[in-house]
């Protein structure tokens, strides 16, 4: 598969199809399962299998945000949403308050 689609396309669809979901079993999975498959994916993506270059020296070439960074951002994200009320994350029963309590 690495030598036959295009490098963009691999990312395209880690991007859009592998790290939501694994994103998502987080909580399952546990971090270390986590990252340890975005370096694989990383490899495989970039093509890079020179095992003296970090995981994390590659996946800053990609231009991807690593698990902890991903997880700090959906975390500000909530929170910001639940302080200003920009819009409730659940529509029956949400996190955020409704009125300004």
């Amino acid at each position: 598969m690495k030598t036959k689609v295009p490098k963009s396309l691999l990312n395209d669809i880690y991007k859009t199809v592998i790290q939501p979901h694994i994103e998502h079993c987080l909580t399952v999975w546990g971090f270390d399962k986590v990252q340890h498959l975005q370096n694989r994916v990383a490899r495989i993506v970039s093509g890079n299998y020179d095992w003296t270059i970090l995981s994390t020296d590659i996946i800053k070439l990609l231009n991807w945000q690593t698990v902890p960074e991903r997880r700090d951002y959906f975390t500000s994200l909530l929170m910001y949403r639940c302080i200003w009320q920009v819009q409730h994350l659940f529509r029956y029963g949400g996190l955020c308050p409704s009125s300004g309590v």
